[in-house]
C-alpha cells in the first residue's frame, strides 16, 4: 500500500489516482501520522437494460409490420378546429378589438414577402412538415 500525505494527493491528485488503481490503497497521512485510508471501489455491474437500437427495431416490426402511423393529420384537424374556434371569437368582438384594415394589409404583405423569399430560397420542395404548417399559416393569414 502507498503512502502519501493530504499535500501530496492535494497537490498530485492524477499520481494519486493511478496508485489506487494498481495498489491495493493509499495510506493518507498528515504531519508523518496515518489518519485515513483510501481504497479503490470495485464499480458495480450496471443492471439496467439499455437501450439497443437493432432490438427496438425488430421490436416495431415485430408488432406493427411496415404499417406508418401519420402523426400529422390529428395535429392538423385539431390546428383547424382551433382555428374555427378563433375565427368565431374574433367575428363576436367589437370592432375596436379587431385589427385594422392597415394591420389586416401589412400582415398580408409580410406573408406575401416571406412565401416569396421561400419560393426564390427553396423552389417547390418542402423540407419537413414544419415548412408545410407554415405554409399553410401564411395562406391563412393572407386570407
Amino acid at each position: 500500500m502507498k503512502t502519501m500525505s493530504v499535500l501530496e494527493i492535494d497537490q498530485h491528485w492524477p499520481e494519486a489516482r493511478e496508485a489506487l488503481k494498481a495498489d491495493s490503497g493509499i495510506l493518507v497521512t498528515r504531519d508523518g501520522e496515518a489518519i485515513g485510508r483510501l481504497i479503490p471501489i470495485e464499480p458495480e455491474e450496471d443492471t439496467r437494460p439499455r437501450f439497443d437500437p437493432e432490438k427496438n427495431r425488430l421490436r416495431r416490426e415485430k408488432l406493427w409490420g411496415d404499417e406508418i402511423f401519420d402523426s400529422l393529420t390529428p395535429l392538423m384537424e385539431s390546428r383547424e378546429e382551433r382555428i374555427l374556434i378563433s375565427e368565431s371569437v374574433s367575428a363576436t368582438r367589437p370592432a375596436e378589438e379587431n385589427e385594422s384594415a392597415q394591420q389586416a394589409e401589412s400582415r398580408k404583405l409580410a406573408g406575401e414577402n416571406l412565401s416569396k423569399w421561400r419560393e426564390e430560397t427553396f423552389g417547390e420542395r418542402k423540407f419537413d412538415t414544419l415548412t408545410s404548417l407554415m405554409a399553410d399559416r401564411d395562406e391563412r393569414f393572407a386570407r
